[in-house]
């Protein structure tokens, strides 16, 4: 093996950032000696100091950013927030996750969350800040999409502080994206009980009873997050609208998607729905003509590719919205891409493919599974011819 060497350059470079790292960990170490001292005046200026050497100390920045609300400078503090999230959008996270290490005196470890549920020290910490700490490891890996992992961190966190309205809304989410709908419904109770009309709780009761099939009251939760100041009402008037037409009500769902006040406000998605209503409507010709902006503004997603196949499908062209559906299912495997290639199967005479593809998307343990067979045109009749027993079908999908 060829011996490689470095430059003078090469080594100065290294050294330099060696004595920066360095350095602007000796601020911040002194910034934290005199915060603790009470001396936070002298502190914010070793936290200056350390970004100003380093400008990736992601925990200097943070402690900076709170010792700076702590006298008064909001707007200081507000302009190194910005410079932080441009240099690291997730440089909050990582400041919380180095400064609860820094507690622990342990390295971040690879599995981070193994990791601090194994450190008896966590109890010696404020609950404040290890549930802090919970939540933004249970973010972290929501974003890598670690699910079961991010659900134990959750639910870690809401131990610590089980009144904190943003682990609730998290631990939420987790478990509706997981499935876990108990522990959702169970999460959900705890939330309402101490905020009941919380715009969030509402959207998420509403979205529990949409994949329940319990569209009344999705309807009521998601009115009721309307009502109580959800700050996005076009999206609740969305999903009421979905409601509809996995209800079967196309007409009705279509109303809400094409509503002439909210209609500007409306993105791909909502059109996209609409199209999927015209298609029951017998309106498919309507659809087609506009569906090709439809994929171009939602960069093609599955859904909006899926509402031109089907376009084409109710208009006779089989074999172009069979070949759409199978490209799309190739590029992006996912249980709402194979319970629409499984419809479209079925409407080309191939019920043992169909099969095949239902099975797949069941094994995804996606909650919205039968909201998809719902609110695709001849979902219904496709999954109902296919698997007679619909109802013992379906309880063995979500297990």
């Amino acid at each position: 093996m060829a011996k490689q060497n470095l430059s003078e350059l090469q080594i100065n470079a290294w050294r330099n950032m060696i004595r920066a790292t360095n350095l602007a960990n000796y601020h911040y170490q002194m910034g934290i000696a005199l915060e603790r001292q009470g001396d936070v005046s002298g502190a914010v200026k070793r936290y200056e100091k350390a970004l100003a050497t380093h400008e990736g100390c992601s925990a200097a920045r943070l402690r900076l950013i709170k010792a700076l609300h702590h006298v008064g400078e909001t707007a200081a503090a507000e302009r190194i927030q910005g410079a932080g999230l441009e240099h690291n959008p997730n440089f909050a996270a990582a400041g919380t996750l180095a400064i609860v290490m820094e507690s622990l005196d342990v390295d971040p470890p690879t599995e981070i969350l193994d990791r601090l549920q194994r450190i008896d020290r966590l109890e010696r910490l404020p609950n404040s800040d290890v549930a802090e700490a919970f939540l933004e490891v249970g973010k972290l890996l929501m974003r890598v999409q670690n699910g079961g992992a991010a659900m134990r961190a959750l639910e870690r966190a809401h131990t610590f502080d089980p009144l904190n309205p943003m682990i609730l809304a998290a631990l939420g989410e987790a478990q509706l994206a997981n499935s876990a709908l108990t522990a959702l419904e169970q999460s959900l109770q705890s939330w309402l009980a101490i905020a009941p009309t919380s715009p969030h709780a509402l959207f998420l009761l509403g979205r529990l009873r949409l994949v329940q099939e319990h569209y009344g009251d999705a309807d009521r939760a998601f009115t009721d997050a309307i009502t109580h100041g959800h700050e996005n009402p076009v999206l609740m008037q969305s999903f009421r609208g979905r409601l509809r037409l996995a209800d079967g009500n196309a007409e009705s769902a279509l109303a809400l998607f094409e509503d002439p006040i909210k209609a500007p406000a409306a993105g791909w998605l909502e059109r996209a729905y609409a199209g999927f209503c015209r298609i029951r409507l017998d309106k498919a010709e309507t659809v087609l003509a506009t569906v090709q902006d439809i994929v171009t503004q939602s960069g093609e997603h599955p859904l909006a590719l899926a509402t031109k196949a089907f376009a084409l499908m109710a208009l006779g062209g089989k074999s172009e919205a069979m070949a759409l559906l199978g490209a799309t299912v190739a590029a992006h495997p996912s249980c709402f891409t194979h319970v629409a290639a499984a419809v479209a199967c079925y409407k080309a005479g191939n019920s043992h493919a169909a099969a095949g593809h239902f099975q797949a998307a069941a094994e995804e343990k996606d909650p919205y599974f039968t909201f998809y067979i719902n609110v695709l045109p001849w979902g219904n009749e496709a999954y109902s011819a296919i698997f007679p027993n619909r109802a013992q079908t379906d309880a063995e999908a979500q297990k």
